[in-house]
């Protein structure tokens, strides 16, 4: 009988550490998943300065431009 309880709390150990370990994986791949969606916004983010910092040096260029020929 005794050898009975000693296996139990070993499984029964076994299934704590387990299930500790499955709430920390559970914790980190949630933690991972918020990272990658705000990774992807702040591309997506950056994306839309680059065309505006390009959309404003075209501009830019375009009025420096027409200063030049109308200098001339």
């Amino acid at each position: 009988m005794e050898r009975i309880l000693t296996l139990e709390q070993g499984f029964a150990l076994q299934e704590e550490h387990w299930l500790c370990l499955n709430d920390d994986l559970l914790h980190w791949r949630l933690r991972a998943e918020k990272a990658e969606a705000l990774a992807e916004n702040m591309k997506n983010t950056l994306s839309i300065k680059d065309a505006q910092i390009h959309r404003l040096r075209s501009q830019l260029n375009e009025v420096l431009s027409n200063d030049n020929i109308r200098g001339q």
